[in-house]
């Protein structure tokens, strides 16, 4: 195939999966597990060793990579299940801007292959211009075959592979590589390939690598007492818990499976010459407990709902050849919302502005006409536009001062504008002068009182 034009943009492949603990893969130290491809990414890669999701549920985790922001901010705080037609029918980020709908606008054409959970999985979500979401076919879930090609919406553009075909990871593969092959190569692409396989219910995967694994010890997973903080709830109190061995045999499965679809895409972008302009993205939306602790889940295996340290960490890959240093294990802490904003960050110029001050991509802005320090801060109500003069809350909470609005732009980075109105947390006010600290709160209200307010360095 034609060997793309770098000059185009960096594309970027996110490979998102459902419940893959850092710990169950080979290149983070499972002895027992068959990781080859991923082992690759990591060797020739930057492997963060102390990643972790803010919310160790599948929607919530999600939407925090998709859009920078914590729960409290984006508003899923649990998975969108239970009621799932219900739950599922609401557009949840409708009031957030992800990475695909900032990418898009940049130019990007962006493709979803896989799982979404995050509502309106039905439709085609804003940003996006190739959609196959997936959810779980569940037999214990009393999902009958012909509901579960009806929990798969294809929504393509034309010659896409049947729609008719049972959900699962090659099917995932055949529609990202049909994104592929079919996109607008003048353009960039941002894919994001939504794996399910490591999901319970843990039955069903390939016998040629269950009867594999069967054979094992499976000394990675110390056998531990009852987790004794709470009480066992969803995945914890599934059957699964009462044949430990033939679960993890059959999780260890959806691993390597998964890793060989992950094998296909990479093979995929070396076949189209594209593979050294692309970064390469492998994460989870959160991590699992497979027995640990006595726990079988995530964060809401139990009731109150855990943190345990397999619950959250989570592998992070991050591989690029001839642009990111291969070789590399990184300890810093990182979260999600790191990985949002690495990947707009590794975006370069005209699509993102990587190492801008308080590492949000913020165009139209020159950082250098300020005076003085530049001070970043929430807006608590009202409706406040260039010129006005506003109270500023001190971070520190020891005094006010009033200042002059210069700019005002939206955090999520769309730029400047003349007015914005007063949603906490979601709005930010630049102003240039020098009785403005960062972390300073901004009001049109001398009564309102500052809100907690994480300082934000340059």
């Amino acid at each position: 195939m034609e060997r793309e034009d770098a000059m185009n943009g960096t594309n970027v492949l996110l490979v998102l999966l459902d419940d893959h603990a850092q710990w169950a893969a080979h290149c983070y130290g499972n002895s027992e597990l068959r990781t080859p491809t991923l082992d690759y990414l990591a060797d020739t890669g930057v492997k963060m060793e102390n990643a972790f999701t803010p919310t160790p549920v599948c929607s919530p985790g999600r939407a925090a990579l998709l859009t920078g922001r914590i729960a409290s901010q984006h508003g899923i705080h649990d998975f969108l299940g239970g009621e799932y037609e219900t739950r599922d029918g609401r557009p949840w980020l409708e009031d957030e801007r992800t990475l695909a709908q900032i990418l898009s606008d940049a130019g990007y054409v962006v493709g979803l292959s896989g799982k979404w959970h995050l509502g309106g999985s039905s439709e085609k979500q804003p940003g996006f211009d190739y959609w196959y979401q997936e959810a779980k076919y569940s037999p214990d879930r009393g999902h009958t075959a012909l509901q579960r090609s009806a929990l798969a919406w294809p929504h393509p553009w034309p010659g896409a592979p049947d729609s008719s075909r049972d959900p699962g990871v090659h099917t995932i593969t055949d529609y990202a590589i049909d994104f592929l092959r079919t996109r607008d190569r003048q353009r960039p692409f941002f894919l994001i390939a939504g794996y399910i396989a490591t999901h319970s219910p843990w039955i069903g995967h390939p016998e040629r690598l269950v009867s594999a694994y069967r054979r094992c010890t499976f000394r990675d997973v110390p056998p531990d007492a009852m987790y004794p903080y709470g009480r066992p709830a969803l995945e914890s109190r599934f059957p699964s818990r009462q044949r430990p061995f033939e679960a993890l045999a059959q999780y260890y499965a959806a691993v390597s499976v998964i890793d060989e679809q992950v094998g296909r895409l990479i093979d995929e972008l070396d076949a189209q010459g594209c593979r050294s302009n692309t970064l390469v993205v492998y994460t989870s939306d959160h991590g699992l407990n497979m027995g640990h602790h006595g726990v079988w889940g995530k964060g809401n295996g139990t009731r109150p709902l855990n943190m345990l340290d397999e619950s959250i960490r989570i592998p992070l890959i991050f591989n690029h050849p001839d642009t990111i240093f291969g070789g590399q294990v990184r300890n810093e802490m990182v979260t999600h919302c790191d990985t949002f904003q690495t990947i707009l960050d590794h975006v370069p110029p005209p699509f993102a502005k990587p190492n801008e001050p308080f590492h949000m991509l913020v165009s139209n802005i020159d950082w250098n006409d300020y005076v003085g320090r530049v001070a970043v801060g929430k807006i608590l109500g009202g409706e406040v536009k260039v010129g006005d003069n506003v109270w500023v809350l001190r971070n520190s909470g020891a005094k006010k001062t009033r200042c002059k609005i210069t700019k005002v732009f939206e955090y999520s980075g769309l730029g400047t504008s003349e007015s914005a109105t007063g949603i906490a947390g979601n709005i930010v006010g630049i102003s240039g002068f020098d009785d403005v600290d960062i972390g300073d709160t901004i009001t049109a209200n001398e009564a309102d009182h500052p809100l907690p307010f994480t300082q934000i360095d340059p």
